[in-house]
């Protein structure tokens, strides 16, 4: 998708493992949104912690 943008709509996180950019709904609102790799790194968002507890069913 070199040039493209392309939106994925995920509830498994190793849907995402090749997205730029993250965006986390929660209830209709976004929760979060950011670069993956800076998100993963940051202790405190919610990616990271569903990365590190694999609650994958909390992606929405």
């Amino acid at each position: 998708m070199i040039g493209h943008t392309g939106i994925i709509i995920a509830h498994r996180l190793a849907t995402v493992q090749r997205a730029n950019q993250i965006l986390i709904l929660d209830k209709g609102r976004v929760s979060e949104y950011g670069l993956r790799e800076e998100l993963m790194q940051d202790s405190h968002s919610r990616f990271a912690q569903l990365l590190k507890t694999g609650l994958t069913n909390l992606l929405v």
